[in-house]
């Protein structure tokens, strides 16, 4: 029962449920906080982006493929909620952007690590916005943004180590065909033995070892582009997997020749 459960459906219902009575309180209550606040014309602008941010939420429950959506969802809040006295939940819709952006399969490593770092400058220059409702309260605010940041950044290198020999053999279980078998983790994988073309072996171990995007192998080969996604979805074909993203996050812990 639970595999039919949609974990952006999940998410999206409870976006819902928060976003109308924030849009409710918005517009029928007066917050005397957000009169000190920097942000502009906020009994205007706060409604609108709650709406607005209700409107997201409901579309992408009923599409949840239309994923991106969440960050429209969630930036948004993220400033509104710092903005005007509401600072803890902002750090933590922070942290959830964070979690997000980390654990997103269309972003490459290297652009999550971009995205990251960028989130987390822009949120520190946000934080000052806190200033009116008193030095402590920004002090706490700021304390609890590196507090939370240390937590996550602790728990990730935890997982890693904890789990890091167990995950690519559970996942492989899950995500490859089944006659695909793999061996202990850091051992060698012998892809030619697993049914791919010499050239298919190389464009896979570019991909997964070297962290090249499918242009700058066919440019580094010297093949067309055409080529190295043909192959490479003949790569997904025989190994039974969905997607490049998660192929390379399974095989990346081993050695592949």
């Amino acid at each position: 029962m639970n595999k039919n459960i949609n974990p952006i459906r999940l998410i999206s219902l409870g976006a819902i449920v928060i976003l109308l009575v924030g849009s409710l309180c918005s517009l029928f209550f007066e917050d005397s906080a957000i009169a000190v606040s920097y942000f502009p014309n906020p009994t205007i602008f706060i409604p609108i982006v709650n709406i607005t941010t209700l409107l997201f939420s409901v579309v992408l429950f009923i599409l949840p493929k239309l994923e991106l959506l969440k960050y429209f969802i969630i930036i948004p809040q993220i400033i509104t909620t710092t903005m005007t006295g509401h600072e803890t939940l902002g750090v933590f819709l922070f942290l959830i952007l964070i979690f997000m952006i980390n654990f997103e399969e269309f972003f490459s490593i290297n652009k999550k690590k971009i995205l990251i770092g960028l989130s987390i400058v822009i949120f520190l220059i946000l934080l000052p916005s806190v200033i009116p409702y008193g030095i402590v309260r920004f002090c706490m605010a700021l304390a609890e943004t590196i507090f939370f940041l240390i937590i996550f950044y602790s728990g990730f290198i935890f997982f890693n180590q904890k789990f890091n020999t167990l995950l690519p053999i559970i996942n492989a279980k899950l995500y490859f065909a089944n006659e695909i078998q793999l061996p202990a983790v850091g051992e060698s994988v012998n892809l030619q033995k697993i049914g791919l073309s010499n050239r298919e072996a190389l464009f896979l171990k570019l991909y997964v070892k070297e962290n090249l995007s499918y242009g700058q192998i066919a440019q580094k080969t010297n093949t067309s582009l055409s080529i190295v996604k043909r192959d490479m979805s003949n790569c997904l074909t025989i190994f039974g997997c969905k997607n490049s993203a998660t192929l390379k996050v399974i095989l990346s812990n081993f050695i592949l020749k």
